[in-house]
């Protein structure tokens, strides 16, 4: 029988023997001890590639190929160590860090340093109540930039939709615009066809003068002419015969009305002939003048404008009538004007609406030639009010086209610009804007660069892909390339440049805050997440 001395003997041989057995693996986190746990003599690496006797775990020889057996040393290189922390937060290094005499920050608890090297103390409660301030600080932070983030989200929202009821608006406008330009256009259209019938019915008429020796038989074009001189005259007697059968008949009604019958027509009438004829006279006597003026000018030597000035030269030379008939076609044109014009002031509103249309329309081609500019006009006034229209509705799809963010949120930011003093120069950003360096020793200001894509992940759909921007095509270096700035955000409270650099010649860093990148929603078991970042030496 075995004494109770002997066992114990026993028992702490097989602990030395076979580590594995403990109920603590160093370097494996709490949660992955059991896969450390053997009942027997061998142990089976993680990744099932082979069977170790159990007393080779943590014994500083890399058995397994994946490093599994060795948690707790710096035997494999592949491996990862474990350091609980108590007071902060527990954290993961590269086994080739373990024992090498180095504080490892990550390890605050100084696991990692017990080949007795280098004492490290366990710092983990003052790093712990640092790391919760710091927290507290970035969780307002976070909180505070969420909150302005879904109010720009609202807003680009709201602003969208104000978009789209504009672009409708415009569309609408431009369509009834359109409508109206082509009525327009036809209105010009005929008004042209209308002109140019006019002008083609008093068409210049070539007069031939004969001369002396001295100048062979020469032409003068004249668009009056002996025709339109003798229908004008026609067109005179035309216009004072329509007048006077109109009196006729308004006399006969007069004469021959029912007294009795009372129609306020006919009673209107009969008062506006009454009035007419008073002046009636005046109106004859003074067509009389202008006839005796007109019979003056044809006699006359001197006509004002140049066409006349060269006809009437060469009528001193010619006593053909056809000719001075030509010379003065356009005073005849402006006494029968004035006729009319006369008349039609004196005549009641009544009576204007009963005459004949020829006789409110004397200079027809004049009158044609005034509705055409007019209609020409029009035109162009409503291809220009079209053009506005079509600028302004570009704008429009221009924003409703462009990319704010996957909820809007960089819309409010549009054309915001922020400044950073870093001592010789002042740097600033304007968001979908540019960028520049003024320098605070002479003012000078240099382009570094315009707006040009979002470039945190070549995924668009990553959530990760607005938390940088590109702006590019800044002034030429001297010897170098053109500058270039890139943004690159995180979240903060407020948009705002914590720090810029130049990594490369020319090319420059903004280190921004903005709330436009923080995450709207936080991710569950944040902290556990944390904990199981392997921190690499850079």
């Amino acid at each position: 029988m075995v004494g109770k001395a002997s066992l114990s003997c026993i028992l702490a041989a097989v602990l030395l023997v076979s580590p594995a057995l403990s109920s603590n693996v160093k370097g494996v986190a709490p949660e992955k001890q059991a896969l450390y746990q053997v009942s027997g003599k061998t142990w089976t690496c993680l990744d099932k590639s082979k069977t170790i006797p159990a007393s080779a775990i943590n014994d500083d020889y890399c058995d397994c190929p994946d490093g599994s057996d060795e948690p707790g040393t710096s035997a494999c290189p592949n491996s990862v160590f474990y350091c609980e922390n108590k007071g902060h937060i527990p954290s993961y290094i590269k086994s080739y860090r373990v024992n090498d005499g180095v504080c490892d920050p990550e390890c605050c608890d100084g696991s990692d340093e017990s080949s007795g090297l280098i004492k490290c103390d366990n710092i983990c409660k003052e790093v712990g109540i640092q790391y919760r301030k710091h927290k507290a600080e970035m969780d307002a932070i976070l909180t505070s930039g969420v909150s302005t983030k879904r109010e720009w989200i609202e807003y680009g929202k709201s602003k969208m939709a104000e978009l789209q009821i504009e672009k409708a608006k415009l569309e609408e406008q431009i369509a009834i615009m359109r409508t109206e330009l082509g009525a327009l256009e036809k209105i010009e259209e005929v008004a042209r066809e209308r002109e140019q019938a006019a002008r083609d019915s008093a068409a210049p008429v070539n007069v031939v003068i004969k001369t002396d020796s001295k100048c062979p038989p020469c032409k003068i074009s004249s668009d009056s002419a002996a025709f339109k001189i003798s229908s004008l005259r026609n067109h005179m007697k035309n216009l004072q015969d329509e007048v006077d059968e109109l009196l006729t008949i308004l006399h006969d009604m007069k004469r021959d009305h029912n007294q009795n019958y009372h129609d306020m027509a006919v009673k209107t009438a009969i008062s506006g002939y009454d009035e007419f004829l008073v002046d009636y006279d005046v109106i004859k006597s003074e067509r009389q003048e202008d006839a005796d003026e007109e019979d003056n000018i044809e006699q006359a030597d001197d006509v004002q404008d140049e066409e006349q000035d060269f006809t009437n030269e060469v009528v001193e030379e010619d006593t053909d009538p056809v000719v001075k008939e030509a010379a003065q076609g356009n005073v005849v044109s402006r006494i029968t004007s004035a006729f009319v014009t006369k008349l039609e002031k004196l005549l009641p509103a009544k009576f204007k609406e009963a005459l004949p249309s020829s006789l409110l329309n004397v200079d027809e081609a004049e009158r044609l030639q005034q509705a055409t500019t007019k209609a020409s006009d029009a035109v162009r006034e409503k291809r220009n009010e079209i053009g506005t229209k079509e600028n302004d509705l570009n704008g429009v799809n221009a924003k409703l086209n462009k990319d704010y963010g996957r909820d809007l949120e960089w819309m409010k930011l549009e054309n915001e610009c922020f400044e950073k003093d870093e001592g010789e120069y002042v740097y600033s950003i304007c968001i979908f804007g540019g960028a520049h360096q003024k320098s605070n020793r002479d003012g000078a200001n240099t382009n570094l660069g315009t707006f040009d894509s979002y470039t945190g992940s070549a995924d668009s759909s990553s959530p990760e892909y607005h938390n940088k921007q590109l702006y590019n095509r800044g002034t030429k270096c001297w010897n170098g390339p053109e500058r270039s700035v890139k943004a690159v955000f995180e979240c903060g409270a407020k948009t705002e440049i914590l720090e810029v650099t130049e990594p490369e010649k020319c090319e420059y860093q903004f280190k921004m805050r903005s709330p436009a990148v923080c995450q709207l929603v936080a991710t569950k078991g944040e902290d556990e997440a944390e904990a199981r970042v392997i921190h690499e030496e850079l």
